[in-house]
């Protein structure tokens, strides 16, 4: 099954905005308590992570449905940002595993 390409941000109230190729858009909560990545269901044909730290680095995640965490499908972005809430960085590493999000090379 392809995954769908989606486009994602945060906005400053801390909600993941998807934005799909046909038009479509969302707007998630960031939650996943106690260091645990939310799980943003289905995005038409794969699964969506999100990994939100105190330190002000976001972590979206995209990969087909079924994937492990560990194997290296996934396409992730991360993001800083200031305690104000300004984005300080943005980038995306592709083929890569979700476990190891924090260790990646971001560009």
């Amino acid at each position: 099954m392809a995954l769908r390409e989606f486009h994602t941000d945060v906005d400053l109230k801390g909600r993941l905005l998807l934005g799909g190729s046909a038009g479509t858009a969302g707007q998630v909560p960031i939650s996943g308590g106690a260091g645990a990545p939310a799980t943003w269901g289905d995005a038409g044909g794969g699964s969506v992570l999100v990994d939100a730290d105190t330190a002000g680095t976001i972590y979206v995640g995209t990969a087909p449905s079924g994937s492990s965490q560990s194997a290296a499908v996934w396409s992730i972005t991360r993001s800083t940002f200031t305690a104000a809430g300004i984005r300080t960085s943005k980038g995306t590493a592709t083929n890569v595993t979700w476990t190891g999000r924090a260790s990646h090379s971001y560009t």
